[in-house]
């Protein structure tokens, strides 16, 4: 077990994900054209509670840049503020695209932004930045995200047998492609393909809590605002349980 320190507090961090992350800063970040992209979601059949998505996200951006501050300004809410990240971003920096499900989900696969953010996504390796996108369910990724444009996937579930959330569950370039296929059906017959390895991560966000809710509770009631203007035609219930949805989406932490 290792700590990260940081001024306003300190986190542990299991071995194997500490040295992994150390291999991706002395290794695989040597590369001029290279950066790291990794993607962390819930388990497909534990969506329904808090599994701690964005804690260990952000425990991932400050082991690998200690610069990551602490005052949210580079955990983004929306697609706009995650572009303007990245074209201000210097070498080596991290980024948590947080509830990146508003503008990556399948959902959007057609929209003017999503196509925006798969070209910025195709021509930014120059940069060597840390990229850590935040989604509910791995199924809603498109699929250019999840099986090229990323090399990692961690997902967060709870122990079954103790009821402890804060695990993590790995996947590799490989392991993860055959697992989005596994769960978008697109392979018959097949056994589910599970992570290659796990660990656990503290309970600690490395990251301004007031600050995050804030920003979180910002983004969520733009959401409903941009989700009533354009469906004028719903009734109310309608209005009511969709934005009942993404509170429980949002909530996948």
């Amino acid at each position: 077990m290792n700590y990260c320190h940081y001024p306003e507090g300190k986190f542990w961090m299991d071995g194997y994900m500490w040295s992994g992350l150390e291999a991706v800063e002395d290794n695989y970040m040597r590369g001029e054209d290279n950066d790291w992209v990794a993607i962390v979601t819930g388990m497909e059949d534990n969506q329904a509670v808090r599994v701690g998505k964005s804690t260990l996200a952000c425990q991932m951006a400050k082991k690998l840049d200690p610069s990551f501050p602490y005052d949210c300004s580079r955990v983004c809410f929306d697609s706009t503020e995650f572009m303007q990240q990245l074209q201000g971003a210097t070498r080596r920096q991290a980024i948590v695209f947080d509830e990146a499900y508003k503008d990556l989900g399948t959902d959007f696969a057609l929209t003017h932004k999503l196509k925006r953010l798969k070209s910025i996504f195709m021509e930014m390796g120059q940069k060597n930045l840390y990229l850590i996108i935040v989604m509910p369910s791995f199924r809603s990724v498109p699929e250019w995200l999840a099986k090229d444009r990323s090399n990692v996937l961690f997902t967060c579930y709870i122990n079954r047998t103790t009821g402890r959330k804060g695990y993590w569950g790995l996947y590799d370039k490989h392991s993860k492609s055959e697992y989005w296929d596994y769960i978008r059906r697109l392979t018959k017959g097949r056994k589910r393909p599970y992570y290659l390895r796990n660990g656990m991560f503290a309970n600690t966000l490395p990251i301004d809590p007031v600050k995050y809710a804030e920003k979180k509770q910002i983004a969520l009631t733009e959401l409903l605002k941009s989700s009533i203007a354009k469906d004028k035609n719903k009734t109310n219930n309608d209005l009511l349980a969709e934005f009942i949805r993404t509170i429980q989406d949002s909530n996948q932490k």
